[in-house]
């Protein structure tokens, strides 16, 4: 039996892409760089549909935004009697491509200039593009029921809406125990956190990174939550090895620096340590500890020492020889 909120989906879609879309600095930087030899304006050139780029260039201006997930979200969300499932089968996709296709949305182009002469320019979405449009929605993925009430207890409706379009886009199976570690986010993270959206997409990405095999709920909190230490661990070695690295370029010149083999690391320390407050913050929420090594403590407090710490060592013991 198909979903029977298709036709209401299909409409919302369809009403989107009647809306068009503006000319924009960005929209206009992209299709200067699809079409580089345009002797008009290359926006213009690229809505041709003769144009090779055509298609390339109509599926950016397509790709869907925060308003066209918001909308789909509310077609999706259960009636209060649960008639239908938040999500669509695969034959659904099929029917609803092909209630677009008759629909036949065109989007309208408009370029709007100070002196009031601009354009309006309007294309026939490919079939192509449609198709990449709705897949794109990931209309089939499957939140359980028991997930939706705990987004729908702890946060208002806009952020519950953007929760379910996170949960979608990160295409996780969310029914097994990943879905577990994501409910405990959910439940036990303070949604008025400023940082809530930041810390959950960092959360969802995490888990999708991680090889958190098996349907067993403790082993896979027990594989991530080692994987979230090891990640922490390697940040902060990373840091402290640029740290280090800024100091000796304060004390030695960089030419015999690298005569001895010395690497500047690689690591945006402000963006790095934005992400160490970040996994603090999840992991104290879904584990309820530090994501750190107890005590914060390092290899050579175990009695071990890193080769890369005693290459380290080594290098700077050879810069002092000179």
């Amino acid at each position: 039996m198909p979903h029977p909120a298709l036709p209401t989906l299909a409409d919302a879609i369809s009403l989107w892409i009647r809306e068009g879309r503006h000319v924009t600095a960005e929209v206009r930087q992209y299709a200067e760089r699809l079409d580089s030899y345009a002797q008009a304006d290359p926006v213009l050139a690229l809505l041709n549909p003769e144009e090779p780029e055509h298609e390339t260039f109509a599926e950016m201006l397509l790709f869907p935004d925060e308003a066209l997930h918001d909308r789909v979200d509310a077609c999706l969300l259960p009636d209060t009697e649960g008639t239908h499932p938040p999500f669509l089968g695969n034959e659904d996709l099929v029917l609803l491509e092909a209630l677009l296709t008759d629909a036949a949305p065109v989007c309208t182009v408009t370029q709007a200039l100070p002196d009031g002469k601009g354009w309006e320019a309007a294309f026939a979405v490919p079939s192509s593009i449609m198709h990449a449009l709705i897949k794109r929605l990931h209309l089939t993925v499957r939140i359980p029921t028991r997930l939706l009430a705990c987004i729908a207890r702890q946060m208002d409706a806009p952020r519950a809406r953007r929760t379910r379009t996170r949960l979608r886009l990160s295409r996780l199976a969310l029914d097994g125990a990943c879905g577990q570690l994501v409910e405990r986010f959910i439940r036990q993270y303070p949604s008025t956190d400023p940082a809530y959206e930041k810390t959950l997409a960092f959360w969802l990405h995490f888990l999708s990174s991680v090889p958190l095999h098996g349907t067993d709920a403790e082993h896979m909190e027990q594989a991530a939550q080692k994987a979230l230490a090891k990640r922490h661990q390697r940040l902060c070695r990373a840091l402290r090895q640029a740290s280090d690295f800024a100091e000796k370029v304060q004390r030695f010149s960089m030419e015999l620096m690298m005569m001895q083999g010395q690497v500047a690391p690689y690591v945006h320390e402000e963006e790095a340590r934005e992400e160490l407050r970040i996994m603090e913050r999840t992991s104290l929420a879904v584990f309820g500890c530090p994501a750190a090594e107890p005590d914060g403590m390092r290899e050579a407090d175990y009695g071990t020492v890193d080769p890369a710490d005693m290459l380290d060592v080594m290098q700077t013991l050879s810069l002092l020889d000179k």
